[in-house]
């Protein structure tokens, strides 16, 4: 029995568009990444933070000051003017984290 309907161009069409599209929707949203409540967030500022001594390389990390859009208004989230406002790393130690949303519209950084 011989199966023309698979060398179609009608087929051959309807099953590379079927690639294309996984394909598409594979690489829109990286693996692990989950979706945001923000439909935009800029960075105004940023200081890379590292151990001084080299010691604990897992503590390199990002504070950022932020642009977000909550509710569509553009709001502050000046996670590095708090830091460093406040005591740096004096008080704070050093990030353990990047900035997250860690529940529906909640920026966090350990």
């Amino acid at each position: 029995m011989t199966r023309r309907w698979r060398r179609s161009p009608a087929f051959i069409l309807l099953t590379t568009l079927v690639g294309v599209l996984l394909v598409t929707l594979a690489l829109a949203v990286p693996a692990g990444a989950a979706a945001t409540s923000f439909p935009s967030v800029s960075v105004l500022d940023s200081d890379f933070v590292t151990d001084p001594t080299g010691q604990n390389t897992s503590l390199q990390h990002n504070i950022p000051n932020l642009w977000v859009v909550v509710d569509g208004q553009f709001q502050d989230a000046n996670f590095k003017d708090h830091y460093i406002n406040t005591g740096g790393s004096d008080r704070w130690g050093l990030p353990a984290s990047e900035v997250f949303e860690e529940e529906s519209g909640a920026l966090t950084q350990y």
